[in-house]
């Protein structure tokens, strides 16, 4: 609590607004008079936001999900929890702007740099409500199973940290703008970060990808050349041989093989005779 916290001896109430369609009760859309789309425009929301800023609210939270809203006649959908907050940064000036954002369906890199780009638009504004969607139809939406409760509880906790490390990775004066030198950044302080789980860890997930037809394999940008590959080399590629879903040997001499397909001429003849049938 800080000395703002607190007018003549009392502390003060902060205040949040979550800005949801036309409300949180099942009649709320009825009760709206107005289109089902109407909750949709941007100025509903703006005005909505407006209001509460206005009113002195500390912030205003999306609300947010993968899978659609509603299934009535009289649900409209929902926007992106990041695309309103990001909407909302450029029309307010005060009001804090917390996204519901899913730990257990997006990636750290893209939930940090996404609410990174927040908090720069809204000048400081931006807050994360931690999603945590696990129910098979929600992780279906990427191709994946519901996790344990004890996987659910650390997969969220090593995503906060990854996306803390990648917010702290760059120093606050790493954005030097030197015309003179044409230098956007000092390079010395942009740290690099290692937060990618152990080898056995990544090679459970990807086994898990592989096995439920979710990918066919991974493009890999190594951090540094050649370090970082012979990390990946060493550690990495016996665990996946490990688990039978890397090769421990070329079957062949062409890139048609090595990806298992069919020869061309194999492949044409079945492409042709699918087509004439």
């Amino acid at each position: 609590m800080t000395a703002a916290d607190v007018e003549d001896g009392v502390r003060t109430l902060f205040l949040a607004l979550d800005v949801d369609g036309d409300g949180a009760h099942p009649a709320a859309r009825q009760a709206a008079e107005r289109p089902a789309t109407a909750a949709l425009i941007p100025q509903a929301v703006r005005a909505v936001v407006a209001t509460a800023q206005d009113a002195g609210f500390a912030l205003a939270t999306f609300a947010d999900g993968p899978l659609p809203a509603g299934t009535g006649p009289e649900s409209a959908g929902r926007l992106e929890a990041g695309t309103r907050a990001a909407f909302v940064s450029a029309v307010t000036d005060r009001i804090g702007l917390a996204p519901t954002l899913h730990a257990t369906l997006t990636e750290p890199f893209h939930l940090a740099t996404q609410l990174a780009a927040l908090d720069h638009a809204g000048h400081g504004r931006a807050a994360w409500i931690v999603g945590a969607a696990n129910s098979a139809a929600e992780r279906a939406t990427i191709g994946a199973q519901p996790l344990a409760p004890d996987a659910l509880r650390s997969e969220t906790i090593d995503v906060i940290g990854a996306a803390r490390a990648l917010w702290d990775s760059w120093e606050d004066d790493a954005v030097i703008k030197d015309v003179a030198t044409g230098r956007y950044l000092d390079s010395a302080k942009v740290h690099h970060v290692d937060f990618v789980g152990t080898p056995s860890q990544i090679a459970d997930t990807w086994t898990h990808y592989v096995r439920t037809r979710a990918v066919d394999g991974f493009n890999i940008v190594p951090y540094l050349l050649p370090g970082s590959l012979v990390d990946i080399v060493d550690k990495l590629v016996p665990e996946l041989q490990e688990r039978g879903v890397y090769r421990t040997e070329y079957q062949g001499s062409t890139l048609r093989e090595h990806l298992s397909l069919p020869p061309v001429d194999a492949a044409l003849a079945q492409a042709f005779a699918t087509s004439s049938s």
